[in-house]
């Protein structure tokens, strides 16, 4: 329904209907974020999951079945199908605990970075258990200390 309708346009219909909260910003956030999500995905190249993944996981479940229905592309469906198949629901068994005690690196800017690190690289099957892991931080730890 409000397709055509500018970011601004679209704000003015949220505040005007009596819309829940949640859905007003879920609307204004497709809005803002759903074009650059579908250049992503109809660019026709194959993406690795991870990158899928920071493209997706922000966004809501309504909006990513709202860029599912608009993608005609079986490449790119069958990318955002893998991501909520596969990738949506992946955790870490590592956390800061396991680098701090493990690694002896004090906690920081760095653990997040690193983690999220650890997280794409099993998203993207390279890693797959906690030893695993640990020896992914510890090798990117290393490597940036050089």
């Amino acid at each position: 329904l409000m397709d055509n309708l500018s970011i601004k346009e679209s704000q003015d219909v949220v505040q005007k209907f009596v819309l829940r909260k949640e859905d007003g910003k879920k609307i204004l956030s497709f809005k803002t974020r759903g074009p650059a999500v579908l250049k992503k995905l109809r660019a026709n190249k194959k993406l690795k999951p991870s990158s899928i993944y920071r493209c997706l996981n922000p966004l809501s479940y309504e909006e990513i079945i709202l860029i599912f229905a608009r993608i005609k592309n079986e490449r790119a469906r069958e990318m955002v199908r893998e991501y909520l198949l596969k990738h949506k629901d992946v955790k870490l068994q590592i956390d800061g605990n396991d680098i701090k005690n493990k690694i002896g690196l004090r906690p920081g800017p760095d653990f997040k970075r690193l983690l999220d690190k650890v997280l794409y690289a099993k998203i993207n099957g390279k890693v797959r258990t906690k030893e695993d892991e640990l020896e992914f931080v510890k090798r990117q730890y290393e490597m940036e200390m050089i």
